[in-house]
């Protein structure tokens, strides 16, 4: 059987502590440690111009400005 693959967006993702970026990271990392459904994948979509290295192992990298450059030339 196929799995569904589930993108969560992350923008410009870097560990931070304190506020918005605790919650931010307790999500990230939830998202990442939780035993979904075996039909379930979750992949991360950095959006930015580099993948942090705080970053979950499963993430790949959507450098947009790249794609507008290279679409613009």
């Amino acid at each position: 059987m196929n799995k569904l693959k589930i993108g969560v967006l992350l923008k410009d993702y870097k560990k931070h502590e304190g506020g918005a970026y605790s919650y931010y990271n307790a999500l990230v990392e939830g998202i990442e440690s939780y035993k979904f459904d075996e039909d379930l994948e979750f992949v991360f979509i950095v959006i930015g111009n580099s993948i942090d290295p705080s970053t979950p192992k499963n993430s790949y990298l959507f450098d947009q400005e790249k794609l507008v450059r290279e679409k613009h030339r």
